[in-house]
Parts: structure tokens; C-alpha cells; sequence
């Protein structure tokens, strides 16, 4: 009997620091993940991963250190997992983002730039898609004091005296009129030779 008593007790203490040494890091990873946003785009595992870190929390309060234990390690496996996940919620906050953009949905892509900002601060492509956006509010804005609130209907008229990258070009920018509400119309004009030069 007095072995298994000191057997319980060393392994309550193994225990014990195994939880001790295990909780910092685990509230670091939870904070780290909470920063980036991980509340809006993490789904359920980052919300069970809160719900076993506080099991775990109660566990040790009752000084049941193995039973607080195996909560924090279900709780590093939830977090695993949803800094796993911070990939594919970027790529798609990032699509959502150019997807309201072409729509011209300034508030929208604003918000889904905004969250991949927070899961990677600093991607470029979401910094530029923000700025776009506060673009478009603002072209939309001017548009509207000009006396065209929902935009109008022109033409752009490419040549093909400067090549396929001015074609391109137009291409572009006529996605870009259409971000803000102008309908941009290409049209195209063959320049003989000697309009070329």
C-alpha cells in the first residue's frame, strides 16, 4: 500500500507539471490565434479548443491533474487544427474579397480584406485589395456628385497598332470602370501601316 501511495503521488506531480509546463504555451498559441481573428474564421475547434482549456483550468483547480492534462492535450490538437485551417481561410477571404470587387461591393471586399489581413498581416494582396476598395467608395462618391449615382455606359476604342499588351491593358481597365459602376464597351479600330508609324 505505502508504494502505490507514492506511485499516486509521483504521478500527480508528474502530472501536475506536465499541465504547468503545457498551459503557457497552450494560452500563447490561443492568444496568437485569437489575434489573427481566428474567433471569426476558426469554426468550432477553436471554440472547443477555448472550451478544453477551461476544463483543463477546472481540473487543476480540483488538483485532477491527469484528467486536466488530457483536456490541454485535446485543446493543443484543437489548436493544431485550427492554425491548420489559417491557409485555407486566407486564400478564401482573399478570393471572396477580388470576387466582391468585381462585383463593385466596396463594403464587402473591405470586410473580407480586412479578415485576411487579420489571419496574415501584411499579405500584400490584401493590402492592395483594401486600398482598392476605399478607391471604389470614393470614385462612387464622386460619380454620384457628378450626377451619375449608378454610373453610365461608354466605349474604349483599342487599336491594334500597339500590340496585344494595350489590348490587355484595355481589358483590364474596363474591369475596373465596371468596379464603380461604368460600363465600359471595347471596341477595336485596325490601324493601317502607315498609321502605325
Amino acid at each position: 500500500p505505502a508504494l502505490g501511495g507514492r506511485l499516486a503521488v509521483t504521478a500527480l506531480a508528474e502530472a501536475k507539471q506536465a499541465f504547468d509546463e503545457l498551459r503557457p504555451e497552450l494560452t500563447r498559441r490561443d492568444e496568437a490565434l485569437e489575434a489573427r481573428g481566428a474567433g471569426h474564421w476558426g469554426g468550432d475547434g477553436f471554440a472547443s479548443a477555448a472550451r478544453k482549456l477551461a476544463d483543463g483550468d477546472a481540473a487543476a483547480a480540483r488538483r485532477e491533474y491527469a484528467m486536466a492534462l488530457a483536456s490541454l492535450r485535446a485543446a493543443d490538437a484543437d489548436l493544431q487544427a485550427v492554425a491548420q485551417l489559417a491557409a485555407s481561410r486566407l486564400k478564401e477571404a482573399l478570393a471572396a474579397g477580388a470576387a466582391a470587387l468585381d462585383a463593385g461591393d466596396a463594403a464587402e471586399s473591405r470586410r473580407q480584406f480586412e479578415l485576411a489581413l487579420r489571419i496574415e498581416p501584411g499579405n500584400a494582396v490584401a493590402t492592395r485589395g483594401l486600398e482598392r476598395s476605399g478607391s471604389i467608395v470614393e470614385v462612387k462618391r464622386l460619380l454620384a456628385e457628378a450626377g451619375y449615382p449608378k454610373g453610365f455606359k461608354t466605349q474604349l476604342t483599342v487599336t491594334n497598332g500597339l500590340g496585344r499588351d494595350r489590348i490587355d491593358e484595355a481589358v483590364l481597365v474596363q474591369r475596373y470602370l465596371k468596379e464603380v459602376g461604368i460600363e465600359a464597351e471595347l471596341t477595336g479600330k485596325l490601324l493601317t501601316m502607315k498609321e502605325r508609324i
